[in-house]
């Protein structure tokens, strides 16, 4: 997956070495290793950006939509993975953002061009993401659940954290 995006976006020699750097650095061999599920929290990463990239740059139709089913799903599954995955929200919402600055000259244009193919990965991900979102609703502890447990908050791990007044200066 990485080799794939890399190489759409930079070509074919950045990709071999951004694989090759992926594949062998500690992070990811480690984690591999242990089999923690923290370790498929990069590959669902990259192939949403890999699908959100094709669907930005093909120019056929139906590709593109394609591309749009796929992103919808694999940014989806990616909330399947690990908690931190939630961190692609508002990464998602800046990249939006930067668009729309981009294209502002365009915007009509770009509504026009784009509204298909996000009606479709919105619908992908609706549908791929209700299970999970049932789960939650019928348990809402999981959803902070281990993020609570691990906080620098949590009265287990410190303690009770007292922050600093301005009575204590």
């Amino acid at each position: 997956a990485c080799y794939f995006l890399t190489k759409r976006l930079f070509g074919k020699n950045v990709a071999l070495l951004a694989s090759l750097f992926m594949a062998v650095s500690s992070w990811a061999v480690t984690l591999s290793r242990t089999a923690f599920r923290a370790n498929t929290v990069p590959l669902f990463t990259i192939l949403t950006l890999f699908f959100m990239v094709k669907l930005w740059q093909e120019t056929d139709p139906k590709k593109r939509n394609w591309a749009a089913l796929l992103a919808g799903i694999s940014f989806a599954l990616g909330f399947y993975t690990y908690t931190s995955f939630r961190m692609m929200i508002p990464m998602l919402i800046i990249y939006k953002i930067v668009l729309l600055v981009a294209y502002r000259d365009r915007l009509k244009e770009f509504f026009r061009q784009y509204w298909r193919p996000k009606l479709i990965a919105g619908m992908a991900f609706l549908a791929t993401i209700l299970p999970l979102a049932y789960y939650f609703l019928a348990h809402p502890g999981s959803f902070v659940g281990r993020a609570g447990q691990v906080s620098i908050f949590s009265k287990d791990l410190n303690g009770s954290l007292k922050l600093a007044s301005v009575e204590d200066w």
